[in-house]
């Protein structure tokens, strides 16, 4: 690959979720608007997603590796995972509960790295090939976490790892105060997952800072600054985000259209 091409993988995050998402995903493959897609191993809509996919022709996907969002675990033994569930046997709900308990104490390392492993698992049973790890709320890169994730993905071969790590640039639309507070976080968690990941990964991500927010203006500012090397941009199809916009902002770019499987290959 030469240093200065850009290349640009374009994710839809959240696959399994609901039937508006899958729906929205689907017709984001059939418009090619997307370059792959992370399935939530326990969403309620998996099976069906999964049906979507095969449909589509779709043999690679993405594991979007989750604890938290009030899902049901993809292990059935409660007793050997009971620190990390509620009372009603669901995920925290939000990741601020989730990293408060992991950051105590309450909640450890091995009971998370079972989780993240069943749910690897029953995407490898339904038949694809994980092409990449990333997770929902980007819990994978809290210390420790990332560690059992990179060592998920080398056993399992999984050639790809996200590092949401923005570019600066970003903050320059759309400004809220949260937004800046989670950047610097997820951008001090970043630094330190690139150099010791071991695996391919993105040179830039696009698309947390303005979670949720991405309307078309924001989503053309962002390819418009896509530096060289890999950057991967996080869609949430089913929300208020862009997902069927981008062929025109992309032919004036330069910017190369990729998959995670052929960002790993060329590396």
């Amino acid at each position: 690959m030469q240093k200065k091409e850009k290349r640009l993988i374009i994710n839809a995050d959240d696959l399994g979720i609901s039937e508006e998402v899958n729906e929205t995903i689907r017709k984001c493959f059939l418009h090619q608007s997307i370059t792959g897609t992370s399935i939530i191993a326990c969403g309620k809509k998996f099976d069906e997603a999964c049906s979507m996919m095969r449909d589509i022709g779709r043999a690679e996907i993405g594991a979007h590796l989750t604890v938290t969002g009030e899902f049901t675990p993809c292990m059935d033994d409660f007793g050997h995972i009971g620190t990390l569930l509620q009372g009603e046997g669901s995920f925290p709900k939000e990741y601020g509960q989730l990293t408060l308990k992991y950051l105590t104490g309450k909640i450890k390392i091995n009971v998370i790295m079972r989780e993240f492993e069943a749910q690897i698992l029953k995407i490898r049973e339904a038949g694809f090939q994980i092409t990449h790890l990333d997770s929902h709320e980007h819990i994978h890169m809290l210390p420790g976490i990332f560690k059992i994730t990179a060592g998920l993905a080398r056993k399992y071969r999984i050639p790809y790892i996200r590092i949401p790590n923005e570019p600066l640039y970003v903050i320059k639309k759309s400004f809220r105060t949260i937004d800046l507070i989670r950047y610097a976080a997820l951008k001090t968690l970043s630094v330190f997952g690139r150099k010791h990941a071991g695996l391919t990964c993105n040179t830039a991500f696009l698309g947390h800072f303005h979670s949720g927010r991405i309307t078309d203006d924001i989503l053309k500012f962002l390819i418009s600054s896509v530096p060289p090397g890999i950057t991967e941009i996080a869609l949430h199809p089913g929300s208020a985000e862009p997902t069927l916009t981008l062929k025109n902002t992309l032919d004036s770019s330069k910017i190369k259209l990729v998959t995670h499987k052929e960002s790993a290959e060329a590396v």
